[in-house]
């Protein structure tokens, strides 16, 4: 870069990128400070805890399966539908996907 003809103060002073002093990470920082760690990618707000609670139709559809259930005679389709309408049925798919989930432990194998 000739710098004939522009004025020194047009120029700057360190005008080269330095090197980050610190060789630790964000995500590091972002942990020892408290915050949970980042798993998501896309838009804010639609994190991993984005629908955790239950919704009017998983509310809806537990009802339909809790009255078939007992209709029926069927325990088991009774305590799905209670399962689906109290939340505790998307809890535990977040847990088994949870454990299912090849990122869970970067550099695990």
């Amino acid at each position: 870069m000739s710098s004939a003809g522009v004025e020194p103060s047009a120029i700057g002073h360190n005008t080269q990128p330095g090197q980050p002093t610190s060789d630790r990470s964000s995500s590091d920082e972002l942990r020892d400070k408290g915050f949970p760690p980042q798993r998501h990618a896309g838009a804010v707000g639609l994190g991993p805890e984005y629908a955790i609670t239950t919704g009017f139709s998983d509310k809806l559809q537990g009802l339909k399966e809790e009255v078939k259930g007992k209709i029926l005679g069927k325990p088991e389709l009774t305590e799905h539908g209670r399962e689906r309408r109290t939340g505790e049925l998307k809890r535990k798919e977040r847990e088994q996907a949870d454990t299912q989930d090849p990122f869970a432990n970067p550099g695990g194998g």
